[in-house]
């Protein structure tokens, strides 16, 4: 692949992958846009610009009914437990890629985008997976909303079912000629582990546990559904692995909007300096005044969103004080290390938090699950117990959204 190929392939990749890991963000984006308009599933102009440059009609409109044949077995399945969103992938899908086709006799570059959008459409297809196991659960609670061995028997039911449905997209993509990600096999071994832990919990009566190692055992499957998705568009594109979704902010340029929405956020006495270099086009002196006045937004931003991490880290410790399995192993730590006042918990960890943003220069929930990660581990080897307080934060969180949420 030569020339400017490479990199748009990389964009390509990093766009379908950011809408597969962006699975609950976008059945709401989807069911808010009730125009008949395209979904703008590109975010950049520059992307559509690299896009009629360097991929050929051809190569788009494969990518488009290869995503699509992977896509229809989890899309089926999830109609069948009536998911309203497999409805809206398969109909946007359908129409963008139609108009695809049509269009290209008259406008191959039109046509391109259409097909490349078809397919960051139907890529959003294993987001379609966890509605359905919100609504298994919920349909299988006991009296109160309380789990019950019937719960956890439902949500196995459902590993199995996903089981059956990677083996599909499996075999769909070998008979397209894509060789399978290794992270299958690793990943189906992982799965049937963590199915068989519920099992062995669930027949001991811990009913709580079993539930959290058969979600996990779910999101293993639905994950590596979407793995195989990526990865076979990777191969189309001359890639042998998906690419890392930073790839996708390095690569594509700064659109003008943007700058002006930063110019407009300056200071007043700083965009006035700003201004006056524009209109003497003194555009190196721009550059650099915006980086710098950026970069110290940035870094306020960063330190108040650190603040928050290390607040909603100190909270899931304060949570699994008072978990069950946990409560023994982390309230012994916490005596240990003079933690037991909530004051002197929150200053160890947000200690903890902001040295590894400085560390990593991690945000967000991947900064949390770090800092989750590090507690584990200093928790596991003071007191010799094993949690996991990742874990223990998503099952939560699923929890609460089931129980606190209508039934879809």
């Amino acid at each position: 692949m030569k020339g400017l190929v490479k990199p748009i392939g990389i964009l390509i990749i990093a766009i379908l992958a950011l809408s597969l890991t962006t699975a609950a963000i976008a059945p709401l984006t989807m069911a808010s846009n009730k125009s008949n308009t395209q979904p703008n599933v590109i975010p950049h102009n520059n992307v559509d610009k690299l896009l009629s440059e360097n991929i050929t009609y051809d190569k788009a409109i494969q990518i488009a009914y290869l995503v699509k044949n992977e896509s229809m077995s989890i899309l089926r399945w999830a109609l069948s437990y009536n998911v309203t969103l497999a409805k809206v992938i398969i109909k946007r899908g359908d129409a963008l890629l139609q108009q695809a086709v049509r269009a290209a006799s008259t406008n191959q570059t039109v046509a391109k985008h259409l097909a490349i959008r078809a397919a960051l459409i139907y890529g959003l297809a294993p987001a379609t997976a966890y509605i359905v196991l919100q609504k298994t659960i919920n349909n299988n609670l006991g009296e109160n909303r309380t789990v019950t061995n019937q719960t956890v028997v439902a949500v196995l039911r459902l590993v199995g079912e996903m089981r059956k449905l990677v083996g599909n997209v499996a075999r769909i993509a070998e008979n397209f000629g894509i060789a399978l990600p290794p992270e299958l096999k690793i990943n189906t071994i992982i799965a049937n582990g963590e199915a068989d832990i519920a099992l062995k919990l669930l027949k001991n009566g811990f009913v709580k546990a079993a539930l959290v190692e058969s979600i996990k055992a779910y999101n293993t499957y639905v994950k590596t559904y979407g793995l195989i998705i990526v990865s076979s568009v990777a191969e189309k594109l001359g890639f042998k692995h998906p690419i890392d979704l930073f790839t996708l902010v390095r690569r594509v340029e700064i659109n003008p909007m943007i700058i002006k929405k930063v110019i407009d956020r300056l200071p007043p006495l700083v965009r006035e300096r700003i201004m006056v270099m524009i209109k003497e086009r003194r555009i190196a002196e721009i550059k650099v005044a915006i980086h710098r006045e950026a970069r110290i937004v940035a870094e306020k931003i960063n330190h108040a969103s650190t603040d928050t991490i290390a607040k909603i880290a100190a909270g899931v410790l304060v949570m699994a004080s008072g978990y069950p399995d946990t409560a023994r192993a982390v309230m012994k730590w916490r005596a240990q290390k003079n933690f037991m006042s909530p004051v002197k918990l929150y200053e160890y960890v947000r200690n903890i938090t902001h040295r590894i943003y400085n560390k990593t220069g991690a945000t967000g929930i991947k900064l949390l699950d770090i800092v989750l990660m590090t507690l584990s581990h200093e928790i596991n080897k003071t007191t010799g117990a094993h949690i996991d307080l990742v874990q223990l934060f998503k099952t939560t969180m699923v929890m609460h959204v089931l129980m606190h949420h209508p039934r879809r």
